[in-house]
Protein backbone atom coordinates (compact mmCIF):
# COMPACT_ATOMS: atom_id res chain seq x y z
CA UNK A 1 0.00 0.00 0.00
CA UNK A 2 1.18 3.43 -0.87
CA UNK A 3 2.29 5.71 1.92
CA UNK A 4 0.97 8.92 1.79
CA UNK A 5 1.17 11.81 3.83
CA UNK A 6 -0.40 15.58 3.46
CA UNK A 7 1.75 18.69 3.14
CA UNK A 8 1.48 20.49 6.52
CA UNK A 9 3.67 24.23 5.44
CA UNK A 10 5.26 25.52 3.35
CA UNK A 11 7.93 27.91 3.61
CA UNK A 12 9.80 28.77 0.35
CA UNK A 13 11.64 25.37 -0.64
CA UNK A 14 11.09 24.37 2.48
CA UNK A 15 7.95 21.96 2.85
CA UNK A 16 6.78 19.94 6.22
CA UNK A 17 4.43 16.78 5.04
CA UNK A 18 2.62 14.69 7.86
CA UNK A 19 2.68 11.03 7.71
CA UNK A 20 1.23 8.37 9.73
CA UNK A 21 3.43 8.14 13.08
CA UNK A 22 5.95 5.42 12.46
CA UNK A 23 5.36 5.72 8.34
CA UNK A 24 8.03 8.94 8.02
CA UNK A 25 10.06 8.16 4.99
CA UNK A 26 13.98 7.80 5.29
CA UNK A 27 15.89 10.70 5.09
CA UNK A 28 16.69 11.55 1.59
CA UNK A 29 13.43 9.73 0.03
CA UNK A 30 11.98 11.56 -2.77
CA UNK A 31 8.07 12.69 -2.15
CA UNK A 32 6.48 13.03 -4.69
CA UNK A 33 3.41 16.18 -4.38
CA UNK A 34 0.22 16.80 -6.33
CA UNK A 35 -2.55 18.91 -6.42
CA UNK A 36 -4.80 15.70 -6.75
CA UNK A 37 -8.00 16.40 -5.40
CA UNK A 38 -7.60 20.29 -5.02
CA UNK A 39 -9.13 22.95 -7.34
CA UNK A 40 -6.56 24.91 -8.46
CA UNK A 41 -5.77 27.08 -12.02
CA UNK A 42 -2.93 24.68 -12.61
CA UNK A 43 -2.15 21.11 -11.71
CA UNK A 44 0.98 20.93 -9.59
CA UNK A 45 3.37 18.30 -9.60
CA UNK A 46 6.49 18.39 -7.22
CA UNK A 47 9.00 16.50 -6.59
CA UNK A 48 11.09 16.70 -2.97
CA UNK A 49 13.44 15.39 -0.04
CA UNK A 50 13.27 14.25 2.77
CA UNK A 51 16.07 16.46 4.93
CA UNK A 52 14.85 15.95 8.42
CA UNK A 53 12.59 14.07 10.84
CA UNK A 54 10.79 15.98 13.09
CA UNK A 55 9.17 13.84 15.23
CA UNK A 56 4.89 12.51 15.03
CA UNK A 57 5.19 10.98 11.64
CA UNK A 58 6.35 14.77 10.38
CA UNK A 59 9.09 15.39 7.93
CA UNK A 60 10.92 18.63 6.35
CA UNK A 61 11.40 18.26 2.84
CA UNK A 62 13.50 20.37 0.28
CA UNK A 63 11.54 20.62 -2.71
CA UNK A 64 13.18 21.02 -6.27
CA UNK A 65 10.86 22.94 -7.98
CA UNK A 66 9.06 25.63 -7.24
CA UNK A 67 6.32 26.06 -4.16
CA UNK A 68 4.20 28.60 -5.85
CA UNK A 69 0.03 27.36 -5.88
CA UNK A 70 1.01 24.52 -3.38
CA UNK A 71 -1.15 24.49 -0.19
CA UNK A 72 -1.88 22.87 2.83
CA UNK A 73 -3.07 19.22 2.43
CA UNK A 74 -2.41 18.37 -0.54
CA UNK A 75 -1.17 14.68 -1.44
CA UNK A 76 2.83 13.69 -0.49
CA UNK A 77 3.54 10.45 -1.66
CA UNK A 78 6.58 8.38 -0.74
CA UNK A 79 8.67 7.31 -3.61
CA UNK A 80 10.34 4.44 -1.76
CA UNK A 81 13.72 5.67 -2.86
CA UNK A 82 16.18 8.63 -3.42
CA UNK A 83 16.26 11.56 -6.39
CA UNK A 84 18.49 10.16 -9.11
CA UNK A 85 19.70 13.41 -10.10
CA UNK A 86 18.68 13.20 -13.82
CA UNK A 87 15.22 13.94 -12.60
CA UNK A 88 16.30 16.71 -10.37
CA UNK A 89 18.66 18.61 -12.60
CA UNK A 90 15.59 18.28 -15.27
CA UNK A 91 13.19 19.49 -13.06
CA UNK A 92 15.96 22.39 -11.62
CA UNK A 93 16.72 23.17 -15.68
CA UNK A 94 20.38 23.17 -14.17
CA UNK A 95 23.06 20.71 -14.89
CA UNK A 96 24.11 17.35 -13.09
CA UNK A 97 26.91 19.51 -10.82
CA UNK A 98 24.80 22.34 -10.36
CA UNK A 99 21.82 20.16 -9.03
CA UNK A 100 24.43 18.17 -6.89
CA UNK A 101 25.61 21.27 -4.99
CA UNK A 102 22.32 22.36 -4.74
CA UNK A 103 21.25 19.00 -2.46
CA UNK A 104 24.57 18.97 -0.37
CA UNK A 105 24.22 22.57 0.41
CA UNK A 106 20.43 21.67 1.86
CA UNK A 107 21.47 18.64 3.15
CA UNK A 108 24.55 20.69 5.25
CA UNK A 109 22.00 22.91 6.50
CA UNK A 110 19.18 20.63 7.73
CA UNK A 111 21.55 17.72 8.59
CA UNK A 112 23.54 19.99 11.55
CA UNK A 113 20.34 18.36 13.40
CA UNK A 114 18.56 21.25 14.34
CA UNK A 115 15.27 20.95 16.29
CA UNK A 116 12.64 22.64 14.71
CA UNK A 117 11.44 24.69 17.70
CA UNK A 118 14.17 25.04 19.86
CA UNK A 119 13.86 28.41 21.52
CA UNK A 120 11.04 29.44 23.46
CA UNK A 121 8.76 31.97 22.58
CA UNK A 122 9.50 34.41 24.66
CA UNK A 123 13.25 33.70 23.09
CA UNK A 124 12.39 33.83 19.79
CA UNK A 125 10.64 37.39 19.84
CA UNK A 126 13.31 38.95 22.01
CA UNK A 127 15.90 37.99 18.93
CA UNK A 128 13.07 39.26 16.41
CA UNK A 129 12.36 42.16 18.20
CA UNK A 130 16.97 42.70 18.46
CA UNK A 131 17.02 41.80 14.73
CA UNK A 132 14.57 44.64 13.95
CA UNK A 133 15.95 47.15 16.02
CA UNK A 134 19.19 46.79 14.55
CA UNK A 135 18.40 46.38 10.68
CA UNK A 136 16.65 49.61 11.54
CA UNK A 137 19.50 51.40 13.16
CA UNK A 138 21.42 49.93 10.15
CA UNK A 139 23.93 48.21 13.23
CA UNK A 140 26.33 45.12 11.05
CA UNK A 141 27.99 44.32 14.24
CA UNK A 142 24.78 44.09 16.54
CA UNK A 143 23.29 41.94 13.30
CA UNK A 144 26.19 39.45 13.22
CA UNK A 145 26.28 38.95 16.61
CA UNK A 146 22.26 37.54 16.22
CA UNK A 147 23.04 35.84 13.08
CA UNK A 148 24.46 31.72 13.15
CA UNK A 149 27.91 31.94 10.76
CA UNK A 150 25.91 29.41 8.51
CA UNK A 151 22.03 30.96 8.78
CA UNK A 152 20.10 31.09 6.12
CA UNK A 153 17.47 33.37 4.47
CA UNK A 154 14.77 32.21 2.21
CA UNK A 155 12.62 34.24 -0.16
CA UNK A 156 9.17 34.21 -1.82
CA UNK A 157 7.89 36.18 -4.15
CA UNK A 158 5.95 34.03 -6.10
CA UNK A 159 7.30 35.40 -9.34
CA UNK A 160 4.99 38.41 -8.65
CA UNK A 161 7.09 40.48 -6.35
CA UNK A 162 10.75 40.83 -5.95
CA UNK A 163 13.07 38.15 -3.84
CA UNK A 164 15.68 36.33 -3.98
CA UNK A 165 15.79 33.69 -6.31
CA UNK A 166 17.72 31.39 -4.67
CA UNK A 167 18.28 30.92 -0.70
CA UNK A 168 21.11 32.99 0.90
CA UNK A 169 23.82 30.94 3.15
CA UNK A 170 25.55 32.40 5.42
CA UNK A 171 25.60 35.39 7.86
CA UNK A 172 28.05 37.84 6.04
CA UNK A 173 26.07 37.10 2.40
CA UNK A 174 22.68 37.60 4.76
CA UNK A 175 23.52 41.15 5.53
CA UNK A 176 24.99 41.66 2.22
CA UNK A 177 21.85 41.17 0.50
CA UNK A 178 19.68 43.19 3.60
CA UNK A 179 21.85 45.78 3.24
CA UNK A 180 21.31 46.01 -0.50
CA UNK A 181 17.77 46.08 -0.35
CA UNK A 182 17.60 48.73 2.37
CA UNK A 183 19.63 50.79 0.08
CA UNK A 184 17.61 50.40 -3.18
CA UNK A 185 14.00 50.63 -1.51
CA UNK A 186 12.27 53.10 -0.22
CA UNK A 187 9.67 51.22 1.14
CA UNK A 188 11.21 50.15 3.89
CA UNK A 189 11.07 53.51 5.51
CA UNK A 190 6.99 53.91 5.80
CA UNK A 191 6.34 50.22 6.49
CA UNK A 192 4.10 49.54 9.10
CA UNK A 193 5.36 46.46 11.51
CA UNK A 194 3.72 44.50 14.06
CA UNK A 195 4.72 41.06 15.90
CA UNK A 196 3.72 38.21 15.10
CA UNK A 197 3.93 34.21 15.24
CA UNK A 198 4.00 32.92 11.84
CA UNK A 199 4.10 29.29 11.64
CA UNK A 200 4.91 28.64 15.18
CA UNK A 201 8.04 31.27 14.62
CA UNK A 202 8.75 34.42 15.94
CA UNK A 203 8.55 37.45 13.16
CA UNK A 204 6.64 40.18 11.87
CA UNK A 205 3.91 40.90 9.53
CA UNK A 206 4.74 44.47 7.53
CA UNK A 207 3.02 46.22 5.15
CA UNK A 208 3.92 48.57 2.74
CA UNK A 209 2.50 52.03 1.56
CA UNK A 210 0.87 50.63 -1.03
CA UNK A 211 -0.94 48.07 1.09
CA UNK A 212 1.08 45.39 0.37
CA UNK A 213 1.77 42.36 2.77
CA UNK A 214 5.10 40.89 3.64
CA UNK A 215 5.98 38.73 6.41
CA UNK A 216 9.13 37.61 8.21
CA UNK A 217 9.65 34.90 10.55
CA UNK A 218 12.51 33.64 12.31
CA UNK A 219 14.13 30.21 13.09
CA UNK A 220 16.58 30.29 16.27
CA UNK A 221 19.04 28.12 18.34
CA UNK A 222 21.21 28.24 21.27
CA UNK A 223 20.69 32.12 21.28
CA UNK A 224 21.26 33.13 17.35
CA UNK A 225 18.71 32.87 14.55
CA UNK A 226 19.26 30.21 12.58
CA UNK A 227 17.15 30.73 9.35
CA UNK A 228 15.02 33.75 7.94
CA UNK A 229 11.97 32.92 5.98
CA UNK A 230 10.51 35.67 4.39
CA UNK A 231 6.87 35.53 1.91
CA UNK A 232 6.17 38.35 0.02
CA UNK A 233 4.25 36.22 -2.61
CA UNK A 234 0.50 37.36 -2.44
CA UNK A 235 -0.89 34.08 -3.12
CA UNK A 236 0.62 32.85 0.43
CA UNK A 237 -0.65 35.99 2.13
CA UNK A 238 -4.26 36.44 1.21
CA UNK A 239 -5.24 35.53 4.85
CA UNK A 240 -2.65 37.41 6.73
CA UNK A 241 -4.48 40.42 8.20
CA UNK A 242 -2.14 43.65 7.45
Amino acid sequence: MANVGKVSQIIGPAVDVEFAEGKQPEIHTAIHITSEGFNVPSPLSVIAEVQQHLGEGRVRCISMQPTDGMVRGMPAKDMGGPITIPVGAGALGRGEAACRQLAARARAHIDAGRPRFPTSQEEGHRLAAAFHEAAASGDLHRLTQLLAHDAVLYSDGGGKRAAALKPIYGADKILRFLEGVSRKSTALQTMQVRVATINGLAGFVMREADGSVNTMAFECNDGRIVAIYVVRNPEKLRHVQP
